[in-house]
């Protein structure tokens, strides 16, 4: 993510987070990297996704995380947001 420096200021100020990818904001540390104003090049991007296509490692570790996030999100037995999201445009059309 890339904006606009005095917008980043002001955020930066206001919001007092210590992540912005939703996944990391719910596990409380950077399951996804996240490549922020001045991260965010080409060149770093570039590095950590060849990383992340060359570690088994890092996959496994990674695709646990989202495990753990799937099952924080929608526990065993209830249904996946995505379900309850349509259940809930379904029921609203029918009223």
């Amino acid at each position: 993510y890339k904006m606009n420096p005095i917008s980043a200021l002001i955020i930066k100020m206001l919001v007092k987070i210590k992540h912005a990818h939703l996944a990391n904001i719910i596990l409380s540390r950077e399951v996804v990297p996240e490549y922020i104003q001045s991260r965010c090049t080409a060149m770093k991007i570039t590095t950590g996704l060849l990383e992340l296509i060359q570690s088994k490692e890092m996959q496994c570790e990674q695709k646990k995380n989202f495990e753990e996030l799937s099952l924080k999100i929608a526990p065993q037995g209830e249904d996946k947001p995505s379900r309850k999201a349509a259940q809930f445009v379904l029921s609203y059309l029918e009223n």
